[in-house]
């Protein structure tokens, strides 16, 4: 689907709501490459390929959700846990995360 396609989308839905959700499982440095590789069946061969080059995260995906959030004008419920496995708390997410998150 486009950008343009969705964009008109949501112009045109304005009776409709919707509450996005999404559960943070994994900390910012994420389950670890092995864990991801051992999973690649879930995720396209692109993304697979972007966690090996570009050590990117695919279970960390807090930015991405935000960019669309932006960049498409909804909001949406992050649910964090508040410590994770190996003492990592919710404090060292990102900066940007956490004062867009916790201001409002």
């Amino acid at each position: 689907m486009s950008d343009e396609t969705i964009q008109r989308y949501i112009e045109e839905q304005e009776g409709i709501k919707i509450i996005l959700t999404h559960d943070v499982d994994w900390p910012p440095q994420g389950s670890g490459i092995d864990y991801i590789l051992a999973r690649n069946y879930r995720f396209s061969e692109e993304v697979v390929l972007k966690t090996v080059r570009e050590g990117y995260n695919p279970y960390f995906d807090v930015p991405d959700v935000m960019d669309l959030e932006e960049k498409y004008g909804f909001k949406s419920i992050l649910f964090f846990r508040c410590g994770y496995k190996y003492e990592t708390l919710i404090k060292y997410f990102s900066t940007r995360t956490n004062s867009e998150i916790f201001s409002g």
